[in-house]
């Protein structure tokens, strides 16, 4: 009597048994199945919530295919479970440049820096969030300082007097 119950709740915990959406979408992945493989890894992250491998790949996924702003959200939700992962600011970083919240994106991509000083990748990102920055701030700078400079021009030009030949 206790072989047939045996295999009776072994036959059961075989047919309740859950999906592997995990493994199906590192298999998608691998196969270059992008957007089936972020369907995959997020019917993974339905179940179990804090699987951080999962979101990371999701994340990466998501800023691969350009969609900046779900990347940032998977990969601070990441950041929940491994507050000390560098691959994961670094991720957040990227995405956060990409969807122009320069201020955040060197804040995270220096945090990135601090736990993997030698992350060339980060330090590249890093460089152009700066970059970008300094764009935002000395553009709009110029463009006043022209403006200041325009009537001043104009009236020495209107001055000047004219050669007559």
């Amino acid at each position: 009597m206790g072989m047939p119950l045996q295999l009776l709740l072994l036959v059961a915990a075989a047919a309740i048994q859950e999906p592997d959406d995990h493994g199906l979408g590192n298999r998608l992945l691998a196969k270059g199945d992008r957007r089936g493989a972020a369907a995959a890894y997020e019917r993974d992250l339905l179940r179990h919530a804090d699987c951080y491998e999962a979101r990371i790949n999701v994340a990466a996924i998501y800023l691969k295919i350009e969609d900046p702003a779900r990347a940032a959200r998977q990969y601070r939700a990441s950041l929940r479970f491994h507050v000390e992962d560098a691959r994961a600011y670094r991720g957040l970083g990227e995405a956060l440049l990409a969807t122009g919240d320069l201020e955040a994106a060197t804040g995270a991509l220096r945090e990135a820096l601090r736990l993997e000083p030698g992350d060339r990748h980060a330090t590249r990102l890093l460089r152009r969030a700066r970059w970008r920055l300094r764009l935002r701030w000395a553009i709009p700078a110029f463009l006043f300082g022209v403006a200041l400079a325009a009537p001043w021009i104009l009236r020495r030009r209107m001055a000047m007097p004219t050669r007559q030949a």
